[in-house]
């Protein structure tokens, strides 16, 4: 799966060892078509965010059971679309969001646990937790499965608590925060872009609110 960010949609591959040169998606998430980018397919509205649309995608997981998950940047929230390729013919639909209280609701820029305002990048833990950096928040959620939808982050980290979103560079503090990555003992990765470097966790489902990283 590729996130085409700029085309307001997630490409498809189904087995990228058979790729040549040139081959199209076998399916399209966002889209009604391979030749549109509309915004928030069908409505082209920026304001309207559906199940079926996007809104510049930063990134893309997919976890165990074969389930996509969607940073919908530019709507603010994390979407969940169910094993894509067992049913290639329909228009993907979402079935759970986490960042907003609902499938319909655009972002509104509140600084709160159950709130994303530009999430950028995500990871899956060992136990199918999921990692979301929230670059304009200057923050990392964590949600813990099993998911629901407008569920409140378990965890937040870059910031001292869930209602502040300030830039900074101490230990325990992050700017900008494009990427990040889970090792094979939970450790957490982040890419504090805004301050040029990684800062590296310990077990992320073992920290707590507003933690300082062990490395940097």
């Amino acid at each position: 799966y590729i996130a085409d960010t700029g085309n307001n949609r997630i490409l498809g591959f189904y087995d990228a060892r058979r790729l040549k040169y040139g081959d199209p998606a076998d399916l399209i998430i966002g889209q009604v078509g391979p030749t549109r980018n509309l915004i928030n397919s069908p409505y082209n509205d920026s304001g309207k965010p559906t199940a079926t649309g996007l809104l510049l995608p930063g990134s893309v997981a997919v976890d165990a059971d074969g389930n996509v998950w969607v940073a919908d940047t530019g709507n603010g929230r994390v979407l969940r679309f169910p094993k894509p390729f067992d049913h290639w013919g329909d228009n993907q639909t979402a079935d759970l969001v986490l960042g907003q209280p609902d499938l319909e609701t655009p972002p509104d820029g509140k600084v709160t646990r159950d709130r994303l305002y530009r999430p950028a990048s995500l990871a899956f833990t060992g136990a199918g937790n999921l990692v979301v950096a929230d670059l304009a928040q200057s923050r990392v959620l964590l949600f813990n499965a099993p998911f629901s939808d407008g569920a409140p982050a378990a965890l937040v980290l870059g910031q001292p608590d869930d209602v502040t979103a300030g830039a900074g560079n101490g230990e325990a503090q992050m700017n900008l925060p494009m990427g990040v990555a889970i090792d094979t003992d939970d450790r957490l990765y982040v890419a504090d872009t805004g301050n040029n470097r990684v800062l590296i966790f310990g077990r992320v489902n073992e920290q707590t609110d507003g933690a300082a990283a062990a490395l940097i």
